[in-house]
């Protein structure tokens, strides 16, 4: 992991690294335990629409897109949760994550 990505932004970077490197593993990894049992019923079947619905999203919202193009900036709304910002140029982005932390672990939640 880059040093210039916080612990919070961890979930954020690994979701983008997935999209880019197609990484359904890694994918289900930045997702918490509720929201991965909501709809991991449908996600393997489907990951190629998945993944091809995220690189739109991120495009749109981005233009084109590497890792190394983006820096985080965390918004704490509370000692368990926050809005993790996607910077591009030292500038935010609007593309944000809700981010939560259980056991540790920071993951995205499905909210």
């Amino acid at each position: 992991m880059p040093s210039y990505v916080q612990p919070q932004a961890v979930p954020v970077y690994n979701l983008i690294k997935a999209i880019e490197t197609s990484d359904y593993e890694l994918y289900k990894s930045v997702w918490t335990t509720d929201t991965w049992n909501m709809y991991s019923h449908e996600w393997k079947s489907k990951w190629k629409k998945i993944r091809s619905g995220w690189s739109k999203i991120i495009r749109e919202d981005l233009g084109s897109f590497g890792l190394d193009d983006f820096r985080y900036e965390y918004e704490k709304r509370s000692p368990i949760e926050g809005v993790i910002w996607i910077l591009k140029n030292g500038k935010r982005q609007e593309l944000s994550f809700n981010v939560e932390i259980k056991n540790g672990i920071w993951r995205i939640p499905e909210k």
